[in-house]
């Protein structure tokens, strides 16, 4: 059944915002897969709403908002038809708190004639005898409660390897090791619009525990990395979306594994870290100028780490924190990369030391580190802590109900962060907990499909979370996906 332009506007506001039910996501998918101009209509307002959620616009008063939205609404021609860049809702739910605003603008600039849609094949159905509101159903529904669904198998199941959204909405998933444990060159696909993977082109070169960005020209670039040989690789290699081809890139000063790649503001990469092809931890770092395609030598940490976590910050710093240290253990410390002066300065030691944590930029710009493996080594630790760059300084907050380390973290839309899997001596954990930073505490949340661990986590462009793979307690790498959308508030 095809959509009318209204119906079609509503949902797609929605569904940005994660107001709709299973209905009325199968009712947007059956008129997507029918409509061509909608899915490129669709796909562009996503690509839209990823711009202008990064622009500075925290609370803005509600008596400027309908002006700022009402410039965010852009139009562009695009192969001879107007295309919308509906991003009013998406501003309107950070600028004010709320979709109702953005939803009433839309209509507010449509019925100014200031835009138009690509039409559906079938007719648009009777207005309605009133203004319509963003569910004109009978009877209000009910938001879908906070679940994971499945995101369609791997061809291949997939450990330590990489993964990035693309520009236009396709996730590139890259290397690690299958069932053989060995590293593979293999890469796959993901379609936004079917949920189904491909094969893709093989990398060079077979590699796990890598880093891959995408870059503001669109491309993606996998980076280091372990080799089938078990060696640090110094290699990196760049992907082209719209050849579907690979080509070698410039490699690094030093062959590293198991490091963190960050893009910082500028859209430059700093690489931080992680093992040496000897395995010790590095105190180097690296940064990739996209624009002129050269890597230079950043100033090196003061503690050399590996398995650490990095973080950018809203003032476009980055923080490493812990990590396993050059002596073989647990590090507490933590330094700010500022990749402008590229220089580090110490930010404090964490109350815990621990390795294989996560780390989440927090809505108000603190950064909430859960989880890892303390001092011990062996056991992993439920202690979570708040760093505030403000004050430079880290406090404790409630733990966790489970230890776990290689577990995942995100940030969700209403301010609270989840944290999912990981191990726990072992034995891989299905449970999830959710964090809020206002209330200081944690509660459960959604479990897992599959206990799993090693798996990477991409935040699509709807903000859906898509868990990638990962192993299960025999080792063995897991093929299977699920997406979680998370609620707004």
């Amino acid at each position: 059944m095809m959509l009318d332009h209204e119906r079609f506007l509503e949902l797609a506001a929605a569904s940005i915002d994660f107001g709709l039910s299973p209905s009325e996501a199968a009712e947007l998918d059956q008129h997507l897969a029918g409509c061509g101009s909608c899915r490129q209509a669709m796909q562009a307002m996503r690509e839209d709403a990823r711009t202008i959620m990064s622009l500075p616009v925290r609370a803005m008063p509600l008596d400027r908002s309908e002006h700022v939205l009402a410039g965010a609404l852009t139009v562009r021609r695009q192969n001879g038809t107007l295309r919308l860049a509906l991003v009013a809702a998406v501003l309107a739910l950070v600028a004010v708190g709320g979709l109702a605003v953005g939803a009433q603008i839309v209509r507010n600039l449509l019925d100014n004639r200031l835009v138009t849609l690509p039409s559906p094949t079938a007719p648009p159905s009777p207005a309605p005898s009133q203004e319509p509101s963003l569910r004109p159903s009978a009877a209000p529904e009910t938001q879908a409660p906070l679940g994971w669904s499945p995101g369609g198998d791997l061809i291949l199941g997939r450990s330590d390897h990489a993964a990035a959204l693309l520009a236009d909405g396709r996730v590139l998933a890259t290397g690690g090791h299958d069932a053989s444990l060995v590293a593979t060159r293999s890469t796959e696909l993901r379609d936004p619009v079917t949920g189904l993977w491909s094969r893709g082109p093989d990398m060079a070169t077979a590699r796990e525990l890598h880093a891959e960005v995408t870059l503001p020209d669109g491309s993606a670039m996998v980076i280091g990395g372990v080799g089938g040989n078990g060696r640090a690789l110094a290699s990196t290699e760049l992907y082209d979306p719209v050849a579907n081809a690979w080509s070698a890139g410039k490699p690094l000063a030093h062959a590293r594994s198991a490091f963190v790649a960050v893009r910082v503001p500028n859209g430059n990469i700093a690489v931080i870290g992680g093992y040496d092809s000897a395995g010790a931890p590095l105190v180097s770092a690296e940064l990739y100028d996209w624009s002129t395609d050269q890597w230079s030598d950043l100033h090196p940490m003061t503690d050399g780490r590996a398995k650490f976590t990095a973080t950018l910050l809203d003032d476009g710093d980055v923080l490493v924190a812990g990590g396993l240290g050059s002596g073989g253990k647990s590090i507490a410390t933590a330094e700010i990369l500022d990749p402008g002066e590229t220089r580090w300065t110490p930010a404090g030691a964490m109350n815990v030391a621990r390795r294989l944590q996560t780390a989440t930029l927090l809505a108000d710009g603190r950064v909430l580190v859960a989880g890892g493996f303390g001092t011990s080594g062996t056991v992993p630790i439920p202690d979570t802590e708040i760093y505030d760059p403000a004050a430079n300084a880290w406090t404790s907050v409630a733990s966790m109900a489970t230890a776990r380390d290689v577990a995942g973290a995100a940030s969700l839309p209403n301010g609270n962060v989840i944290v999912l899997g990981g191990s726990a001596a072992g034995t891989r954990i299905a449970t999830t907990e959710l964090f809020d930073p206002i209330q200081g505490r944690w509660s459960a949340g959604p479990p897992l499909a599959v206990a799993r661990a090693y798996f990477v986590l991409v935040v699509l462009g709807d903000r859906r979370l898509l868990l990638i793979g990962g192993d299960d307690d025999r080792g063995d790498a897991l093929r299977s996906t699920e997406i979680l959308a998370p609620p707004s508030s």
